[in-house]
């Protein structure tokens, strides 16, 4: 059995204890009222668990767009940084919205933050199996916490290590992970 199937067999028996554990104790309780708000109480569950889902779907493509073919420390620093970005106040709050976040500059030249979701020829919506190690990694940081050495909440950026960064760049070297080269904020 998949880590993702297992994953959702916990998050159903999960909403479904919650639910009926919510109508027993309110049909014990008292009438209609508390009964209606035991189903409403299972319904935001289960919109919280799709919006987990839909998260964690969105990191994965990040992770597997930008860093498939790295060791899974270095998949796993994509997902923290991405992570880091949503928490960090400076970027959207939303993984999603942090993974497609674009800029216009000169009035013309859209630029991406992550450089794939500029290419049109990619499948933005591409569906990660939970057996790929993008999708592992980006569970392991966005659903259980772990952490990347030197990968801190300050580390924002990555490029690739064949990539020129303009000497004026604002940010330090935090650490380098395979193919790319990871940057923490200046403090």
């Amino acid at each position: 059995m998949s880590v993702f199937t297992r994953f959702k067999k916990i998050l159903t028996w999960t909403i479904m204890s919650t639910a009926v554990l919510a109508l027993t104790v309110t049909s014990i309780a008292s009438g209609n009222q508390d009964r209606a708000f035991g189903f409403k109480l299972a319904k935001v569950q289960q919109q919280q668990a799709k919006a987990l889902e839909r998260q964690l779907a969105c990191l994965a493509r990040n992770v597997f767009y930008e860093a498939n073919g790295e060791p899974m420390a270095g998949q796993m620093a994509v997902a923290q940084v991405t992570v880091n970005r949503a928490r960090s106040g400076l970027f959207p709050k939303d993984l999603c919205a942090v993974v497609s976040q674009t800029t216009i500059v000169g009035g013309d030249t859209r630029v991406c933050q992550f450089s794939w979701y500029c290419h049109d020829n990619l499948n933005k919506t591409r569906v990660i199996k939970s057996s790929e190690t993008s999708y592992i990694a980006a569970r392991r940081v966005f659903l259980e916490g772990q952490k990347v050495a030197n990968i801190d909440k300050d580390v924002m950026w990555f490029h690739e290590t064949s990539i020129k960064v303009n000497p004026r760049w604002p940010h330090k070297v935090a650490t380098q992970i395979g193919n790319h080269v990871f940057y923490a904020r200046e403090k």
